[in-house]
């Protein structure tokens, strides 16, 4: 099979890319750059050399190819003109060039080499089979399989992931309800505290009024204290004081005040002799409602 195109790959630097094929013009010279044809891009730096004004950038795809122009007869022939060789040459080159293109470019039954994007015409391509290498393409069957399998994964993770945050949400529920059942402890505890020092408090103010109540008392402990009196079989009265027990009879006559019917508790006992109190009572209430004999 005759060569009709050249292909190379950029590496960042090199402008100068070599064919071997030969042609008739230079316009039937192409140069393809990374899937684009290129117009005024590049220039002819030999007959057999393509010297593009820009380097391609590395591992982009360069193809230089011949398109034979078929569109019309190289040479036309009249009637009773001559025929010259060089004239049938040229048409006979391009009948052969133009089928050695057709022949390398051309999708056949037993193999194909493809040297530019395939354009289907929005035409499908059918009765495809299986891939089965990395670079193999693939039917709509296995697509749908895949798409199947996916959509089976996609779903279960949605699943997976509607658990975890429904078991997210039940931890966070828990932990408030720890954080409630916490802040109602510490409620308790703080007002248990309160009570405690209230409860203290008032033992505190107890304590002190039991110790003011036992100063009161001591205080009055060396004091006497009229419990009462009675009259005896005599007519004489008789005076409980200090404790019972303790008594003192007097005699009616002691109480009679000028021999009338009036009495009046005195005597030397229970009169002040003297002092600025002289002759009263030494009976009195105290500021507690106690009834004491003064000293």
């Amino acid at each position: 099979m005759a060569v009709t195109q050249a292909i190379a790959t950029g590496d960042g630097s090199t402008v100068l890319f070599p064919f071997t094929f030969p042609y008739i013009d230079e316009t039937d010279i192409k140069v393809n750059v990374g899937g684009v044809l290129l117009t005024t891009q590049y220039s002819f730096a030999s007959p057999t050399t393509i010297q593009l004004n820009t380097a391609p950038a590395t591992g982009v795809n360069i193809r230089i190819y011949r398109d034979t122009n078929a569109d019309s007869p190289r040479a036309t022939f009249f009637a009773s003109s001559s025929i010259r060789a060089n004239d049938l040459n040229e048409n006979t080159l391009q009948n052969l060039y133009r089928s050695q293109e057709l022949e390398n470019y051309a999708l056949t039954a037993q193999s194909a080499v493809l040297a530019a994007d395939l354009d289907m015409s929005n035409y499908k391509i059918v009765n495809l089979a299986a891939g089965t290498d990395p670079e193999d393409a693939v039917n709509k069957t296995q697509l749908d399989a895949t798409q199947n399998a996916n959509d089976a994964a996609l779903a279960s993770s949605v699943s997976a992931a509607s658990a975890s945050a429904t078991a997210a949400a039940g931890s966070a529920t828990t932990s408030s309800s720890e954080a409630t059942a916490a802040a109602t402890s510490a409620a308790e505890a703080y007002s248990s505290r309160t009570a405690a020092a209230n409860a203290a408090s008032s033992a505190g103010t107890s304590a002190t009024n039991a110790a003011a109540s036992a100063n009161t008392a001591a205080s009055f402990a060396g004091q006497t204290i009229f419990y009462g009196y009675k009259r005896t079989a005599t007519s004489n009265l008789v005076l409980y004081y200090s404790s019972p027990g303790n008594t003192t009879t007097y005699e009616v006559k002691d109480y009679q005040y000028k021999d009338g019917n009036q009495w009046y508790i005195g005597a030397n006992d229970l009169l002040y002799t003297s002092g600025p109190n002289v002759g009263t009572p030494k009976i009195e209430f105290n500021s507690n409602g106690h009834l004491i004999l003064r000293a």
